[in-house]
């Protein structure tokens, strides 16, 4: 049976932000977890701002951004019909509806009623890889989830840079070893960029990164401390808890 085939009834119910959401998704294939919480974590939204997620899957990073942002909507476009079921399920259940809704869309083909209007804040996790052959055997969600079979990691950022307002803000976490071609295609685009390491523990090379920039700004990219997500063994570091737990914001300052 294939993971879009698999019934909804084979889901866990998973606490966010220290049980203050509460999040169904598959058992087994694509989960979301920690990057999507890291991610929500790094939109530098204000009062009232209208924000895009593009690949929301079962709505984790929009539900985070609007718990923590209490005046903020958030649009989210997800390509697989199970996920936006899933997410549908997720936003009713954590009495967000008013503020938070998943399309069932491709980035490529987005609706019209996404062309027709411009936001304050874009927002993805891209898949990590633009290769299928860098990825596998998977299952067929989790193959989704790490792989642009559909989309490069170009179409993801062309599409929300096009539908952000001038000086607009994109937000975007991904492997370090991609910095380099995302740093290329936000060229001459983005400006102010805010560049935010995670390290695994301190120490080590970081393996992830959440970039930050302003549409059309000038100013040149700062690299920002970070933190190390990770104390001895399994347990979270401070800096980690006070976001995954408490669902504080990062400091991009």
């Amino acid at each position: 049976m294939s993971d879009r085939e698999r019934p909804l009834t084979d889901l866990t119910c998973d606490a966010f932000l220290g049980g203050d959401l509460k999040i169904h998704q598959r058992r087994t294939g694509y989960r979301s977890g920690m990057d999507a919480v890291l991610l929500a974590a790094g939109v530098r939204a204000t009062k009232g701002s209208h924000i895009l997620e593009a690949g929301s899957g079962v709505g984790v990073t929009a539900l985070c951004v609007a718990r923590r942002l209490a005046d903020c909507t958030v649009t989210g476009l997800e390509i697989d019909p199970v996920s936006v079921e899933i997410a549908q399920r997720n936003i009713e259940a954590n009495s967000l509806l008013a503020r938070v809704s998943i399309i069932e869309a491709n980035i490529k083909d987005p609706p019209r009623p996404i062309l027709e209007r411009s936001f304050d804040h874009f927002m993805c996790n891209p898949p990590y890889f633009d290769d299928v052959e860098a990825f596998r055997p998977p299952p067929d969600a989790k193959l989704a989830g790490n792989v642009g079979i559909d989309a490069r990691l170009k179409d993801w950022i062309d599409f929300g840079l096009k539908r952000l307002k001038p000086r607009g803000c994109i937000t975007l976490i991904h492997r370090t070893e991609r910095l380099d071609d995302i740093l290329s295609l936000l060229r001459n685009r983005v400006g102010d960029i805010r560049l935010h390491p995670f390290w695994p523990r301190r120490g080590e090379s970081a393996k992830r990164v959440l970039i930050s920039g302003t549409k059309g700004a000038l100013a040149p990219p700062r690299l920002l401390p970070g933190i190390p997500l990770h104390e001895e063994g399994r347990r979270y570091s401070r800096e980690a808890e006070a976001i995954l737990r408490a669902g504080n914001s990062l400091n991009l300052d």
